[in-house]
């Protein structure tokens, strides 16, 4: 069955939609990247303008940006500000106006350097409230994630963006900013911020979309181990964390201050070893509810491609010349690929 796309970019504070403008007349595509971690979300206009008439967004203009199906109605993609314009022209695809975006909550304060210092006590979902709060942002974080004890952490001269991504690492989680807020979850679990579980995106394959995947089989590890000094014994000591899969011990080079703290760094390296065990992409017409970090099911495509993978970015076009697509860029997560 035919299916129409439809899209929507509206102003902050109005009802101004640039595409039922002279903007939308000309338009040949628009891309939404929805990204993993700390990376900013981002989005890119293009129309053609021969003869440099459009009107440009003016920088920091802001606009919720909706992608959906006309039978299913609009899905919103996030709200961006506009970052740079730029003009090109070329024989083949004439003269062309791009208007590059980012996600409106990336906010400059996030990127500020700073120092401060939290005590032995501390949470994960204290400080990341507190380095939401200096940026002006609310936090949203996994409740698995809220009451571990981080114990004394010093920020210096650092981003708050790079201190908490930095952080967020040593507890197996990732750090973004997104919609008005530092929403903290898991890595690889699935998850939002709040601890809902992300809808699966569903890839099977079709004739005129198309896909990638490399398989890359890494040496294979049994059991991840960390040390941890033991305070009372005055010795150090080790944890470890079971794969799932056959092999030899894979021991991390640093020692932690604490048990938890190595408990947790064993799991995270035990979750990044299988995860790098393939990767690639996969295009499907357009899956406007499709998300990072979302369970990837893919069907129809082969032995070691078919079944579980972890998205990590998504990008939906709209475009003339294919109409609606998204492209889910996967790693394998904890599924071995072989």
């Amino acid at each position: 069955m035919w299916r129409r796309p439809v899209l929507r970019a509206v102003r902050q504070g109005g009802t101004l939609d640039i595409f039922a403008g002279p903007i939308g007349q000309r338009l040949v595509s628009v891309k939404v990247t929805d990204q993993k971690g700390r990376e900013s979300d981002s989005a890119t206009i293009v129309c053609a303008d021969p003869g440099r008439r459009l009107p440009r967004p003016k920088k920091g203009e802001k606009y919720s940006i909706f992608m959906g199906w006309a039978d299913e109605g609009l899905v919103l993609q996030g709200v961006f500000q506009v970052e740079k314009s730029s003009h090109r022209g070329d024989p083949s695809g004439g003269e062309l106006l791009t208007i590059e975006l980012r996600a409106a909550d990336f906010i400059d304060k996030l990127k500020a350097k700073g120092r401060k210092h939290w005590d032995e006590d501390t949470t994960a979902g204290k400080l990341f409230q507190d380095l939401a709060r200096q940026a002006g942002l609310s936090a949203v974080i996994s409740p698995e994630l809220a009451s571990v004890k981080i114990g004394y952490r010093v920020q210096w001269d650092q981003s708050r963006i790079d201190f908490a991504t930095e952080v967020a690492g040593e507890i197996g989680a990732i750090v973004k900013p997104a919609g008005g807020k530092l929403v903290v979850m898991k890595s690889g679990q699935g998850q939002s911020g709040s601890g809902k579980a992300l809808s699966p995106i569903i890839m099977r394959k079709r004739s005129g979309f198309g896909w990638e995947i490399e398989i890359d089989p890494r040496p294979e590890f049994g059991h991840v181990a960390a040390a941890w000094h033991d305070p009372k014994k005055g010795r150090r000591k080790l944890v470890k964390h079971a794969t799932g899969r056959e092999g030899p011990f894979h021991v991390l080079p640093h020692p932690f201050r604490s048990e938890e703290d190595a408990k947790r760094a064993a799991e995270s390296e035990a979750y990044d070893l299988g995860n790098n065990s393939g990767s690639g992409h996969f295009e499907s017409p357009g899956l406007p509810f499709a998300r990072a970090e979302a369970p990837v099911i893919a069907s129809g495509y082969g032995d070691g491609i078919d079944g579980r993978w972890v998205a990590e970015s998504v990008e939906h076009e709209c475009s003339k010349s294919r109409g609606f697509v998204t492209t889910v860029t996967v790693g394998s997560g904890k599924e071995k690929k072989d």
